[in-house]
């Protein structure tokens, strides 16, 4: 997703408790890390599996559940009729890269309070998370656009040393300030490199680049943890 961004303006600061699920826990580390309290969230958990998820719903009680439509062998719109039907007091807001003819109306009969797509920018998914109430549904658009897919395998990605370096600590949850540090490079330099990466993935954030990466298979998705490890 792109830029980082405060509370918006005119939206209640109170801080909303987030439990964040989706199946790639680089993109659960991602969002839990921007999450903060100057921003009027607090990550209570994440989760990678529809099980977890619902443990943890019933553990921490969060005030938003922010998902994936798409959770590996599990169905994001499903798991929300779930989760509502669990907790009505919880707003759910979902996250698309690949939307279907129905999935709109899917979404609204599930009981979810927000459907965006992931090429939105991190204030755009702030601002729905804090505007998210249970019962209402509300969208900053009245379409999806999706992300776009490779449709072949004959995809070939070219990326320098570099940039393998940057998107493989963007896939472990670092920000742009951190890899700069990491890399020993200026935070423009790092924007840079992070510009190019999104041209030659062809998509518009950081959350899409990481998904496209994992879906190619150009960075390592790490094995999911126990409950245990966590």
């Amino acid at each position: 997703m792109s830029s980082l961004a405060r509370t918006p303006v005119g939206v209640e600061r109170r801080l909303r408790r987030v439990l964040v699920v989706d199946d790639h826990e680089a993109i659960c580390d991602l969002l839990a890390t921007v999450m903060t309290p100057e921003r009027g969230l607090e990550c209570i958990g994440t989760a990678v599996t529809a099980d977890r998820a619902l443990r943890l719903l019933s553990a921490q009680r969060p005030d938003v559940v922010l998902m994936d439509v798409r959770l590996g062998s599990d169905d994001g719109i499903a798991l929300t009729r779930v989760i509502v039907d669990r907790d009505p007091a919880v707003a759910v807001v979902l996250l698309t890269g690949l939307p279907v003819q129905d999935l709109l109306s899917r979404a609204l009969a599930s009981g979810a309070s927000a459907l965006l797509e992931k090429s939105r920018g991190l204030s755009e998914v702030f601002d729905a998370i804090h505007r998210a109430r249970p019962g209402i549904f509300s969208s900053p658009s009245g379409h999806l656009l999706g992300l776009a897919r490779s449709s072949g395998a004959a995809t070939e990605i070219s990326l320098t040393p570099r940039e393998r370096e940057v998107l493989e600590m963007l896939a472990a949850g670092r920000d742009i300030s951190t890899i700069s540090r990491s890399l020993a490079i200026s935070i423009h330099t790092g924007r840079g490199h992070v510009k190019s990466l999104l041209g030659k993935l062809g998509v518009h954030s950081q959350l899409q680049a990481v998904a496209k990466a994992h879906e190619l298979g150009l960075v390592h998705t790490p094995a999911s943890q126990t409950d245990d490890e966590r």
